[in-house]
């Protein structure tokens, strides 16, 4: 991991599992986040393959591209230090000062050493990156599609309730609308439906209510001011043994409305995977909702375009659960692209 992460990928060796790489496979990680599974995707599919990462959120790519590069010259130092130990003193070459680490979000960006190329789009935008690649087809496809750890501790993103801060929750804040402008303009039935649809939540009613009964006093700008919304309908009881903050559900809900995440799922595995993948070519998919789960088992199950690797989700082990708590809601599916 490098420094700037505070991010633990899930469920990495049953992912590697399930994609079953090969030294010179063309792969899609349409998900990179912080590049915990590409870290290991890249290593598994050496020089000769290619890595295709790609992000909606210019602040991951950037940690994505430093732990790349990170892993990358720590690899290479080690190399370099045991062949060192190998050579008389007077064969050792003198240091030479790395390359750094290519970023683009707006072209692709290329590091010919590595084979790997970070490109700031949707997931759903990757039959056109990997056209313009050159590639017709690609061999696997990995989609996490998981809030990482980084977005929910910045209190800049607006994702999560314990760092504080605006209330903006969008991946790539160039575009659409933050959650604050939303909630301030949106009808009150129309908040009702997302928290609804989106969050499963019982209280959906009572809390939309409260949101425009507090907007009409002061603008919603802030985590802090959802938040208060929600307690004031839903307090946090002695009772409450789960440890889950009350307000789970409607940041879940609005992030997903937000971003528009459903419907880049449901396009993803019935449109973008199929077209993208050699016949033959393997999709894994990581959900940690309901909600999502339900799109990938559905797709999986009903698409002529897919075999289906897992008949029921893979789960994380107990072990991985105690180390990491976010992984417990985590299910892995994956499917081979049928012969055309």
């Amino acid at each position: 991991m490098s420094a700037g992460s505070v991010h633990v990928p899930v469920m990495y060796r049953e992912v590697m599992q399930y994609l079953q790489l090969t030294e010179g496979l063309i792969v899609v990680d349409g998900t990179v986040g912080a590049a915990g599974h590409s870290v290991r995707i890249r290593d598994a599919i050496g020089s000769s393959g290619h890595l295709i990462a790609l992000d909606r959120d210019p602040m991951m790519l950037r940690l994505a591209a430093e732990r790349l590069a990170a892993e990358r010259l720590a690899a290479e130092r080690l190399a370099a230090e045991r062949l060192a130990a190998e050579r008389p003193a007077q064969e050792r070459p003198a240091p030479e000062r790395p390359d750094t680490y290519p970023l683009s979000t707006e072209r692709p960006a290329e590091d010919n050493r590595s084979n790997v190329t970070l490109v700031n789009a949707a997931y759903t935008s990757a039959e056109s990156v990997v056209t313009e690649l050159g590639y017709e087809k690609v061999d696997r496809v990995l989609l996490d599609l998981g809030l990482s750890s980084d977005q929910l501790a910045d209190s800049r993103r607006g994702f999560g309730f314990d760092a504080g801060g605006p209330l903006d929750m969008r991946f790539n804040p160039s575009e659409g609308i933050s959650a604050a402008q939303w909630l301030n303009e949106a009808q009150e039935s129309d908040i009702e439906r997302v928290l609804v649809e989106f969050g499963e939540q019982p209280s959906a009613r009572r809390i939309a209510a409260e949101i425009c009964r507090r907007r009409y006093r002061s603008s919603l700008k802030t985590t802090e001011d959802l938040e208060a919304c929600v307690r004031a309908v839903l307090p946090n009881r002695p009772g409450n043994t789960t440890g889950r903050n009350p307000a789970t559900q409607v940041f879940q809900a609005l992030r997903i409305h937000v971003n528009r995440e459903l419907d880049h799922v449901r396009q993803a595995v019935s449109q973008t995977l199929p077209a993208i993948l050699k016949p033959g070519g393997i999709a894994v998919v990581l959900t940690f909702h309901s909600l999502e789960d339900r799109i990938v088992k559905s797709a999986f199950k009903e698409e002529s375009a897919w075999q289906i690797l897992t008949k029921t989700p893979v789960k994380p082990t107990p072990a991985e659960v105690r180390i990491n708590p976010r992984s417990r809601s985590a299910k892995l599916r994956a499917a081979e692209r049928r012969t055309e």
